[in-house]
């Protein structure tokens, strides 16, 4: 019988690395408050699909990454989804995150921790016109757990990037919903 285990030695420790290097230059640009645990674990191909990793920060104090090391991209994938969760717990850490607005917007502070770090990404804004139209009632005053926004990371990146236009990244997480509504509609209509 032949047998494999994954991560390897090597892998983890590149993964734990990366991982190290993207946490320490968020806390340059939003300070936590509390500690942070980033639980790591190895998946395979179909569950991280063709970025190599997923995730989720659900509270102030703990994220989860999961990745696969033999998708194309993964490492960039990785420090985008490090630093997204680490935006997301600094939002916590300050707002009761119970509604889609409130993801979104934890969401959007960790796409623009993103941008902060590393090289803005391009968007074509008039391509997302028919996703908001589509979808900009997702952005619900429901409750987070009950039912997700699902809006694109292109789309949340577009409005992060017209909100960080008129407030400082600190200050996302004290907008409101029509905050992002408003936002979005003089992008999209």
């Amino acid at each position: 019988m032949t047998y494999s285990i994954k991560p390897d030695e090597h892998e983890l420790r590149e993964v734990r690395e990366t991982v190290e290097k993207i946490i320490n230059s968020c806390k340059y640009i939003l300070e936590k408050k509390e500690d942070l645990s980033i639980n790591l674990g190895y998946a395979d191909r179909e569950e991280t699909g063709e970025f190599g990793v997923f995730g989720t920060a659900r509270t102030s104090e703990s994220a989860q990454i999961f990745f696969n090391t033999d998708v194309d991209n993964w490492r960039e994938n990785l420090e985008d989804m490090a630093a997204d969760g680490y935006g997301q717990t600094w939002v916590y850490e300050d707002s009761e995150v119970n509604f889609n607005w409130q993801q979104t917007l934890a969401s959007i502070t960790g796409l623009m921790l993103i941008e902060e770090i590393s090289e803005p990404r391009e968007i074509d804004v008039e391509e997302l016109q028919e996703e908001w139209a589509e979808r900009k009632t997702r952005i619900s005053d429901k409750i987070f757990a009950e039912e997700t926004e699902n809006l694109s990371w292109q789309l949340k990146l577009a409005i992060g990037r017209e909100l960080t236009e008129n407030h400082d990244l600190e200050d996302l997480p004290d907008l409101n919903r029509s905050d992002v509504l408003e936002t979005g509609d003089s992008l999209f209509e």
